[in-house]
């Protein structure tokens, strides 16, 4: 019999761990630099730019082909960019969005969604580019990317 409550006992161990989810972290403010549908990053990407050279890279293939323009500004000194690319699609109908950034102990955790067109929706008939690019308070901590399931 006591092989029974040992094994109970464990049951709701788990039964409350899986419950428990994913470790949260403190959650962090930040503001869009630009969200849209047209980008040169044709590739799903995830970017992290701390200074000011890395967000010049970034901007010029982000801009391709049109180039030339001015990225706009950021105090790389106090700030930090972050942002998500879903890659070329045949039509519109498609997003991507950072819906929230946590700090844990060691890692900063950029959430994020994707959405997809409903079936039979009508939709444009155009190469589309989703992404997200926001600003944060500077942070030199591992940044990963996590994707979240259905939308905030």
């Amino acid at each position: 019999m006591p092989w029974r409550s040992a094994l109970l006992s464990l049951g709701v161990l788990l039964l409350a761990g899986a419950c428990a989810g994913r470790t949260s972290g403190t959650p962090l403010s930040f503001s869009t630099v630009e969200l849209g549908v047209s980008s040169g990053i044709r590739e799903p990407t995830r970017i992290v730019a701390r200074t000011s050279r890395e967000w010049l890279v970034v901007w010029a293939r982000h801009v391709q082909p049109v180039g030339a323009v001015v990225p706009p500004p950021v105090d790389f000194s106090r700030e930090m960019v972050v942002g998500v690319f879903m890659g070329q699609r045949e039509t519109g109908g498609y997003q991507i969005e950072i819906i929230g950034v946590e700090r844990t102990a060691s890692v900063l955790r950029v959430l994020y969604v994707t959405r997809e067109p409903e079936a039979g929706a009508i939709l444009t008939q155009a190469l589309t580019q989703p992404f997200h690019l926001v600003r944060l308070a500077r942070d030199d901590a591992f940044v990963s990317f996590v994707r979240e399931s259905g939308a905030r």
